[in-house]
């Protein structure tokens, strides 16, 4: 993980590694969301508004995927992620990138 500012916009990277459970969903939403979770980033800091993050998971499970991201603030920030599988999300690493205003 690290940050950097480039003028006026700052970029923080980070990983974070998922639970070792998955919550299991009726498939009537769909096979590839089954098995779904979140993880809660916080830790954020020098944005002087909530960023635009992105973020990927480290699977090789390839129906894995980031369900989204909400509650974006300027110090934290949630990723959802699902699979039809539980073994494609849980502990796996999540990479993320937050970038925007700098402070």
């Amino acid at each position: 993980s690290g940050s950097i500012n480039l003028g006026g916009i700052r970029i923080v990277t980070g990983t974070n590694t998922t639970g070792s459970t998955a919550i299991s969903a009726s498939t009537s939403f769909g096979v590839s969301t089954h098995q779904y979770e979140s993880i809660t980033v916080t830790g954020l800091s020098g944005f002087a508004s909530a960023p635009k993050v992105f973020a990927s998971i480290d699977t090789d499970y390839h129906e894995a995927n980031i369900a989204g991201i909400k509650d974006i603030t300027t110090s934290s920030f949630i990723v959802m992620y699902n699979c039809s599988r539980a073994a494609g999300i849980t502990s796996r690493d999540i990479s993320w990138l937050a970038i925007g205003e700098a402070s």
